[in-house]
């Protein structure tokens, strides 16, 4: 006679297994070399426009192209992992920008820069609602948040790397090396990918996968595991269209969905309001100019310590009062920082502040939104959160640019950069009173035998 087991209850019952926290490791992996290409051209511009002899000023729309790519890659390819699955998704992706990242030094025009930063910024952007996914279809429930928020932190990771490889490799071999290495280390990536990383198994169950399979995959992750050809492992199906953005506003998620993308554009454009003009604003400060590359690299640093705590802090707590008082924070931190940061010891601890709750904040978001969406469209929603999201990625910098020729002083753009807080703190506080006044009626139809 046959015996059904759930995939997730077999998944969180089980120990973790050295094969997923392989996979969560790879993620991460995906995560660094993502933020290497996207970052590396903001530190190779002043060399490569020396060598296409170009103005670098010119250089805005080939870091434009970049960004809307990026927003592409993750709006169109959240739905295709939910389609074709993780690793497929993950594979394409990986070698799309590692090819476009090797035929980087080859442009010899600005117009051929910009499609080929475009075209690697899909690729990177379709990486990020994948790998997401991965990691938190992966791991038991209870360690959801914390492997998606490790896979954050790899992120501003990747960023300080890219700092530290270009430093080190330009002056060596040239602007063009650090391109070639970028391109490299995803391929061989892409390969150990192909063959150690497994499917997603709650994935595979949901998508028909037959018996046979879900037992070898299931005996891959824990080898351990007893499985009786008579046990029938199954997913329950869910009501929803693969991959499908409509879902997204189906079945009571519209207002959450649409709060999640207010507040990742929020958050977005707070971060890249603050890596793009920080050193100009501590500039008008009177502080020296290596005083806004300190603040930067202590941001980035912040990142990843504030994405690695985020996990435990969001596991323990409700996520949505974590954020909220890191918003709190934010605001605070903000207001005082023109004031007080007079020194480059005061700076590089008021830049990690607030590094510590912005990108924090990011990583909550993501782990918020793996959990909030059902399997079926679980990419998708992280990937059109995070694509509308770079909407404030592009805004930012913009309004940043015309506060600056505007005159206003550093004061007032720190008090200004205070607004998106705020609105993407009534953001999380209204998704927390919405969930909550859905957890009530639950109570209460239970209660009355609904």
């Amino acid at each position: 006679m046959a015996v059904t087991r759930d995939i997730r209850d077999l998944i969180d019952s089980q120990k973790l297994g050295s094969l997923q926290v392989a996979t969560v490791g790879l993620c991460m992996c995906i995560g660094v070399l993502d933020g290497f290409d996207l970052q590396a051209i903001g530190f190779l511009a002043p060399p490569m426009a020396d060598s296409l002899h170009l103005d670098i000023r010119a250089f805005g729309p080939v870091f434009a192209a970049s960004l809307f790519g990026l927003m592409l890659g993750t709006l169109v390819m959240g739905p295709v992992g939910d389609r074709w699955g993780r690793k497929r998704s993950l594979v394409a992706a990986i070698v799309l920008f590692s090819l476009l990242a090797l035929a980087t030094p080859l442009a010899t025009s600005l117009t051929e820069l910009e499609i080929l930063r475009f075209v690697t910024g899909i690729g990177l952007g379709a990486c990020a609602p994948n790998v997401f996914a991965l990691a938190a279809e992966t791991v038991p429930r209870r360690m959801r948040r914390t492997a998606t928020c490790l896979v954050s932190a790899a992120l501003p990771a990747g960023v300080v790397v890219a700092a530290g490889v270009a430093a080190w490799m330009m002056p060596r071999w040239g602007w063009p090396s650090v391109f070639y290495l970028g391109g490299a280390l995803p391929l061989a990536l892409a390969a150990i990918i192909a063959v150690v990383m497994p499917d997603s198994l709650l994935f595979s169950g949901t998508n028909g996968a037959s018996q046979p399979q879900l037992h070898a995959l299931a005996r891959r992750l824990w080898p351990a595991l007893r499985l009786d050809s008579a046990i029938q492992l199954f997913a329950t199906r869910e009501t929803v269209a693969q991959g499908s953005v409509l879902e997204l506003f189906r079945d009571g998620r519209a207002f959450v969905t649409l709060m999640l993308w207010l507040t990742f554009a929020m958050n977005l454009l707070i971060i890249y309001f603050i890596v793009s003009w920080m050193p100009t604003i501590l500039r008008a400060t009177g502080l020296p100019p290596s005083a806004g590359l300190v603040a930067v690299t202590a941001f980035g640093i912040a990142g990843i310590v504030g994405s690695i705590v985020q996990g435990p802090l969001i596991t323990r707590y409700p996520a949505h009062w974590v954020m909220l008082v890191q918003f709190a924070l934010y605001i605070v931190i903000a207001v005082l920082f023109p004031a007080l940061a007079d020194s480059m010891a005061m700076v590089a601890l008021f830049a990690f502040a607030i590094g510590c709750t912005v990108q924090s904040i990011q990583a909550g978001l993501n782990a918020f939104a793996s959990g909030f969406y059902p399997t079926a469209i679980r990419s998708t929603g992280v990937g059109w959160g995070q694509g509308i999201g770079r909407l404030g990625s592009v805004v930012g910098p913009l309004l940043g640019g015309v506060a600056i020729a505007a005159g206003w002083t550093p004061a007032q753009i720190f008090i200004a950069g205070v607004v998106p807080a705020v609105v993407a703190g009534l953001a999380v506080l209204a998704i927390a009173w919405r969930q909550a006044g859905e957890a009530r009626a639950g109570v209460a139809m239970g209660s009355t035998g609904g």
